[in-house]
């Protein structure tokens, strides 16, 4: 082999070493390349992950906030609820009752219903009855009627005020007729004598007393909750 055949063989292998090292250095280039931008993204995301961090932080506590605010806002309308149907029976229903009730019981002592009382007492007795206590009760129920008429139903129930209503009017055309017979010093007709529809109403502390049943079931319902 000649000398020129021994150069030519040190620079081919000269130039393949350069070729090795050359691709072993794009090799190393592209890792330290890809290693970086690996960095890089994980740098960003290390950066957004506090951010995400609060506004996920943001968004817990603004769906507690609304949910416990929803809650107490669910709490106000129950008591609510329960107050104004405390408010229908304290100031309609249950004085109307008692003093149907009332009514009913002192009647008994009036000559208008029983020859044995006015026997044993005399018409002045039965006379001081219907003035001084029946006539003053009997106004107190319409005057009940009168101011807390707009109880007899509340928003939350599917009621028909209509009988109520009707069984009402009676009430009070009968206590009209009552009233006037009396106060004229007519102690010998009662309002069925004189008037159509002016009997004793006999449905209305029937429907005073089951008004009074529903309205406490509601308002233990709503309790329960």
């Amino acid at each position: 082999m000649s000398l020129e055949d021994d150069r030519f063989s040190l620079e081919r292998l000269r130039y393949d070493f350069e070729q090795v090292k050359f691709s072993k250095s794009e090799e190393r280039e592209e890792r330290l390349f890809k290693a970086n931008q690996s960095s890089r993204r994980w740098s960003q995301i290390a950066t957004f992950i506090p951010i995400l961090a609060i506004i996920i932080g943001l968004f817990g506590n603004i769906y507690l906030e609304s949910k416990k605010q929803f809650n107490v806002n669910a709490a106000i309308q129950l008591k609510l609820k329960r107050d104004f149907i405390d408010k229908q029976l304290s100031e309609f229903y249950y004085p109307v009752k008692m003093r149907l009730e009332k009514d009913t019981a002192v009647w008994q002592l009036s000559d208008r219903l029983s020859m044995q009382n006015r026997r044993k007492t005399g018409d002045e007795f039965s006379k001081y009855i219907e003035k001084s206590v029946i006539l003053p009760n009997q106004e107190e129920i319409i005057m009940i009627i009168s101011k807390s008429f707009g109880l007899i139903k509340n928003a939350d129930e599917k009621y028909d005020p209509k009988p109520l209503s009707e069984s009402i009017n009676h009430y009070q055309r009968h206590f009209a007729a009552y009233k006037t017979l009396r106060m004229l010093n007519i102690w010998d007709l009662n309002p069925i004598d004189v008037c159509q529809g002016c009997e004793w109403p006999d449905l209305f502390p029937k429907l005073i007393s089951e008004r009074i049943a529903v309205l406490e079931q509601q308002r233990e319902a709503l309790s329960e909750k």
